[in-house]
């Protein structure tokens, strides 16, 4: 998994603060080592979070991370 511990930390972070029982899981070209570069595509499992939720999480995330093309 290429992810920095910021970007985890960020990512799990901000999921948890609306949900703290959701899921949070990696995929796409981040998940594999010998690449390079890539956006960060994450699926959130939740009761709870809507697609409005989703934009303030995302949000929240790029406040702690830089956002990325």
């Amino acid at each position: 998994m290429r992810l920095q511990t910021e970007e985890k930390q960020a990512i799990t972070g901000a999921v948890d603060r609306f949900d703290g029982e959701a899921s949070a899981y990696l995929f796409g070209s981040r998940t594999d080592d010998t690449k390079r570069g890539g956006d960060i595509d994450i699926l959130v499992i939740s009761d709870k979070i809507d697609r409005h939720t989703l934009f303030l999480i995302e949000e929240e995330i790029f406040k702690k991370i830089e956002e990325r093309k």
